[in-house]
């Protein structure tokens, strides 16, 4: 998580410290990236919060902005991941993503105001550098998604006209493609002209998907405990009368997906549901209470 608290600096002193108050977490689930489920709600979270404050003028910042629209581009990727396309007539990407903007409350979005959103959490570092060559008062006033998409695309062309960009062909490709379209295209690429086109800010990400890979536990019973014991974990939180209702629904999200970890688990050894035989570990109270401070 540390380069997720890295960006948010960034954006902070290239926004010139204009009230930047919302951590942003990274957009690379918007690109298929390596982002975690973790990293997926924490972004999802953050844009809810920042919406309120949208909504509340006065307290609004152009990070909020920004929050706002990574949330939406993490939607859309949730979305896409489940129903395996990003066909905009596909029904179940329609289903999941819609299912999404219901239950995190950004339903008032239309599709022309989503795209443009996501396009602003995919040219956000270019966005960015803009925002800090314009002066203070001038970059106060660009809180809303829209009208900063749409200064900035103008201040690409010459006299101020605006610039038609031309988007990446590869990511065009990437993005009207099926997941497996895309494991199968991925196959053809010989693993170091993949590493060495690799842009730098994956790296972090790939080391951190690699340790979770090297310390995941093999065994399949510590695999089962470890899902049941996450799936309780956000239980325990949905459940807390302190937790709002967006974070919520994320954490019942979460328990959903702990719990099909365990479902994998056993599989991978078939065995059935009515074989599982769920035992107590005795722990001091000391542990409890330190389990629950971490929850």
């Amino acid at each position: 998580m540390s380069h997720l608290i890295a960006q948010n600096c960034l954006i902070a002193q290239n926004c010139g410290g204009v009230n930047a108050q919302v951590s942003v977490a990274g957009h690379s689930g918007t690109s298929g990236g390596l982002a975690s489920v973790a990293e997926t709600k924490i972004t999802i979270k953050l844009a809810v919060e920042a919406q309120r404050r949208l909504d509340d003028s006065a307290s609004a910042t152009v990070a909020d902005g920004f929050a706002v629209c990574r949330g939406l581009a993490a939607m859309r990727a949730e979305a896409i991941a489940e129903a395996g396309t990003d066909a905009p007539n596909s029904r179940k990407y329609q289903t999941a993503l819609k299912r999404r903007l219901r239950l995190y409350g950004f339903e008032r979005y239309n599709k022309t105001a989503r795209s443009i959103m996501i396009a602003v959490a995919e040219n956000q570092p270019a966005i960015t550098t803009w925002l800090a060559t314009l002066p203070a008062a001038e970059r106060s006033q660009y809180i809303q998604p829209r009208t900063v998409y749409e200064r900035w695309r103008r201040s690409l062309g010459a006299g101020g006209k605006r610039e038609t960009v031309k988007p990446n062909p590869v990511a065009a490709v990437w993005r009207r493609s099926s997941r497996a379209q895309r494991s199968a295209g991925l196959a053809e690429i010989p693993f170091d002209d993949l590493r060495v086109c690799m842009p730098p800010e994956w790296h972090a990400s790939m080391r951190a998907a690699a340790r979770r890979l090297i310390d995941e536990p093999r065994d399949p019973d510590a695999r089962l405990t470890k899902a049941i014991q996450d799936a309780l974990t956000s239980v325990a939180v949905a459940d807390a009368p302190c937790t709002s209702a967006p974070v919520r629904e994320a954490h019942k999200l979460a328990a959903l997906t702990s719990l099909r970890q365990a479902l994998i688990a056993m599989r991978s050894v078939k065995r059935a549901i009515r074989e599982v035989d769920v035992g107590l570990a005795v722990a001091a109270p000391a542990d409890i209470v330190c389990a629950r401070r971490a929850a």
